[in-house]
């Protein structure tokens, strides 16, 4: 694998680590920053999606037909609206990591695999050529 920094003068730069092995721990890395990042918009998404799905589910009844009524719209500041909520009635803003776990597990290890086989097929194409 190339490097695209200058050595460090000084420094041995060699390494027993296979190049798998530390594309692997980048992606593993990489996924459990982006989850810890965005966990709790994720956390508020849902809780907007269940609160606005449960409003929806009102229909009337004319003609014998069902007629669904209109997904209410999102207003602005509903969402701070729903941080604010979980806050106070949640204990605090840790509550927005509720979940966080089996997310960051499964993110991680798929963030691994997908540097991982990444790196496979760009240096198979290279060879190749």
């Amino acid at each position: 694998m190339p490097r695209v920094y200058p050595p460090i003068e000084g420094r041995q730069t060699n390494s027993n680590i296979p190049p798998s092995v530390v594309e692997s721990f980048a992606g593993f890395t990489a996924g459990i920053i982006s989850t810890l990042a965005v966990h709790p918009f994720d956390v508020v998404k849902t809780r907007l999606q269940s609160q606005y799905s449960q409003r929806s589910r009102k229909y009337e009844v004319t003609n014998n037909l069902a007629l669904v009524s209109p997904i209410a719209r999102a207003r602005w500041g509903d969402s701070l609206r729903v941080v604010k909520d979980i806050a106070k009635n949640e204990g605090s803003y840790g509550a927005l990591y509720r979940g966080l776990m089996p997310n960051m597990i499964g993110n991680s290890v798929s963030w691994a695999l997908y540097f991982l086989w990444y790196a496979i097929t760009v240096r198979e194409r290279r060879d190749a050529h």
